[in-house]
């Protein structure tokens, strides 16, 4: 019955040949740059339990969840008790049942290694993991579910309590790298230990997407390939959640050309062929829990909280997504509007900050970019990427006396008593546990 299943599965042959023969594994090992992936450094690869891996297209899920294979097997793992299953292959929740009890009670395990890719695309799937944790057939085995819907993992698993062991941490997320995990990684390579300007224009290309890096570090330039494979992935879910590849590139359009703005959903359907606001709120929502967008709140500064009528601005959420979608949509539109280099610096800035703080922006007779929650208090942020900074446009800024301007310019000094510091070197220097 696993036969079928052999291909992702070659250490069931040989062990020995397994990282070699692996296509996942195989590509990692002649690959210039490999991620260090903290999932794998902290994963309980010894306590038994059900556990998520969460994280976009393209970060590289597949591979850690291959990896996690490979450290079994070092571990003394018997290879028959470790089984890989991809669900783009399973038809329903009933045939997912079938497969995972045929090869849960074709072993007695000591230990067992169950690792379960892009679970959400099986409707129900909980309902299969449920009855097979209630069954008792879980009991010595480490299950492992990946999925690129966040939400929808984060829900169903919801939904298994008290079957899923004792280990403290049991969800962990794939995220683009950070500038300064960019960097890092680049200078394990001596040709690619450059002036730090020169490895931010990298990233503005690259983003945090390792197999963008890779390509640019070996050719010079991400290939026309890469793109259309996170293109897509990305067409392709909408599909699979029986949502139109029209739409959605009427929608991103609309992001597009509003980039940068404050904007509601209504304001985004006026960019459309008369799709309403419903249709652009629920597609806007679905493309942040896949990882595209992501949607930065304006400040209460009452509550500090966000204030949820007020207007809203839509990042991509890493450059590298944002040169895709922007190709993906001028394939189907002649007249697109380029993401001015400026915003998606701003984009960057703000990814930055929401990886580590509650972050929103600032909207009152003024705008301030960035505004993050630290202990109770927020701190505003200005960027200002290009050349010259103008009095006009610290207009808000000016009134908060813990403000920060991140510029283009390397010295740091003070505007009109508002500090200003290099955008290059703080991004550079930011740290997220």
């Amino acid at each position: 019955m696993l036969e079928r299943f052999s291909n992702h599965n070659l250490h069931w042959a040989d062990p020995a040949t397994f990282e070699r023969r692996d296509p996942h594994l195989s590509r990692l090992q002649e690959a210039p740059l490999i991620a260090p992936y903290r999932f794998l450094e902290v994963f309980p690869v010894q306590t038994p339990g059900i556990y998520t891996l969460s994280g976009g297209r393209q970060l590289g899920k597949t591979t850690c969840l291959k990896q996690l294979m490979l450290i079994a097997l070092q571990d003394g793992v018997k290879p028959e008790h470790v089984f890989y299953l991809a669900c783009d292959v399973i038809l329903d929740r009933s045939e997912l049942y079938d497969v995972l009890k045929y090869f849960l009670e074709s072993h007695k395990f000591e230990r067992g290694y169950l690792l379960i890719d892009e679970v959400t695309f099986v409707k129900d799937w909980d309902l299969t993991i449920k009855a097979i944790a209630d069954e008792g057939l879980l009991r010595n085995v480490v299950c492992c579910l990946s999925g690129s819907d966040k939400i929808i993992l984060e829900d169903a698993i919801s939904r298994l309590p008290g079957r899923r062991g004792t280990a403290p941490v049991q969800d962990f997320e794939l995220k683009p790298l950070i500038f300064p995990e960019a960097i890092a990684l680049l200078s394990s390579l001596p040709q690619w230990r450059l002036p730090l300007e020169e490895l931010f224009m990298h990233y503005l290309k690259t983003g945090g997407y390792i197999v963008a890096v890779n390509e640019l570090v070996r050719d010079g330039e991400i290939s026309l390939a890469t793109y259309r494979t996170y293109q897509q992935w990305v067409v392709g879910d909408f599909i699979r959640l029986h949502r139109t590849q029209r739409n959605l590139l009427q929608i991103l359009f609309a992001i597009i050309n509003t980039y940068g703005s404050q904007v509601s959903f209504q304001t985004l359907s006026e960019h459309t062929d008369g799709l309403s606001k419903d249709t652009v709120n629920e597609y806007c929502g679905l493309l942040e829990r896949l990882g595209v967008i992501s949607i930065q709140y304006a400040l209460d500064q009452n509550t500090l909280r966000a204030a949820p009528r007020k207007h809203r601005k839509v990042h991509m959420l890493d450059p590298f997504i944002a040169h895709a979608m922007h190709q993906l949509v001028c394939e189907r539109y002649q007249r697109v509007a380029d993401i001015d280099e400026s915003l998606l610096v701003e984009s960057v800035c703000y990814h930055h900050y929401q990886r580590k703080y509650p972050s929103y922006y600032i909207k009152a007779e003024g705008e301030v970019d960035i505004a993050y929650i630290d202990k109770q208090r927020f701190f505003p942020v200005e960027i200002k990427w290009r050349n010259k900074l103008r009095a006009k446009d610290l207009k808000q800024i000016k009134k908060y006396e813990n403000g920060l301007i991140l510029s283009r310019q390397e010295d740091d000094g003070i505007i009109d008593g508002v500090p200003v510091t290099s955008l290059i070197k703080h991004l550079a220097g930011f740290k997220v546990v």
